[in-house]
């Protein structure tokens, strides 16, 4: 038979590990969470630099356009 105070010496180590469990998970979540939203703002960086180029172009195209009408 186990005495009182190894049985809630017991009970407290399983608190402590549940604790850091959900502490770590937690801490893993948002790591993922920073990941996730790192990757999303380099895809729209991506994404806004296409844009950015593709009107670029077409402003050199109507350029070229222009002096070629003239």
């Amino acid at each position: 038979m186990t005495s009182e105070f190894e049985e809630n010496d017991i009970e407290e180590t399983a608190e402590e590990e549940a604790e850091e469990e959900a502490e770590y998970e937690t801490e893993e979540e948002v790591g993922e969470e920073a990941e996730e939203e790192a990757e999303y703002e380099t895809e729209e960086e991506a994404e806004y630099e296409t844009e950015e180029e593709a009107e670029y172009e077409n402003e050199e195209e109507a350029e070229s356009e222009t002096e070629e009408n003239q």
